[in-house]
């Protein structure tokens, strides 16, 4: 019975800890996402005309929305 009840609260206890350690997780991922999306908009400024650029732009913006990642970039 004792074996059962420590594997319980360790069982537990791991849970809670995996919890925790994806709310971090989330800030950190937001961060490298918005990061790498404002490089490449940066990089493909440099290299498309500004029509280009504008069909780009419209092109991320569709695929960060249908990705949900909005609130990601926009924090």
């Amino acid at each position: 019975m004792k074996k059962m009840v420590l594997t319980a609260a360790a069982v537990f206890g791991f849970a809670v800890a995996s919890v925790a350690a994806d709310n971090a997780s989330d800030d950190k991922k937001a961060a490298k996402v918005r990061k790498a999306v404002l490089g490449n908009c940066k990089l493909m400024k440099e290299a498309l005309s500004k029509e280009q650029y504008s069909k780009y732009l419209s092109v991320i913006n569709a695929t960060i929305s249908n990705k949900g990642l909005n609130e990601m970039i926009n924090e």
